[in-house]
């Protein structure tokens, strides 16, 4: 009976040490995942900050393209009504059609050509931009 009694309190003191040693471990998990949560925490946060930055950013730079469009589309509205007039001229008077029939000399055609580059670079092709900012 000694031995039973014996191994009945050596159960107790080795379930009382199990117990300790799951509390030990279960406050050692909470304190590392508390820290983890912590990390993904402030991550979460720098993650929404640096998304808040690219949507302003893109809204500047879809106003931004959208005044580049209005640029774009007032100067091409501005040269089709110049090509319009030009035409009408050209149709409704004899000198003025036979003065336009007339070649355009070169320097004056370069000098044409390097200001419609300037403002309206998108409808000149990549030689004629080079061959403008070479001068």
């Amino acid at each position: 009976m000694n031995w039973i009694t014996l191994a009945l309190k050596n159960i107790k003191l080795i379930l009382i040490s199990i117990g300790i040693a799951a509390l030990i471990t279960s406050g050692i998990w909470i304190y590392f995942h508390g820290k983890s949560v912590q990390r993904m925490s402030t991550q979460i946060e720098l993650l929404q900050t640096e998304i808040e930055q690219q949507k302003k950013v893109s809204e500047i730079l879809n106003e931004v393209n959208q005044e580049y469009q209005k640029q774009r589309d007032e100067r091409e509205k501005s040269l089709l009504e110049s090509l319009r007039s030009l035409r009408e001229v050209k149709e409704n008077d004899e000198v003025s059609n036979k003065y336009l029939d007339q070649p355009i000399p070169d320097g004056v055609r370069t000098v044409r050509e390097r200001a419609r580059c300037l403002h309206l670079p998108y409808l000149c092709g990549e030689t004629e931009r080079d061959e403008n900012s070479s001068d």
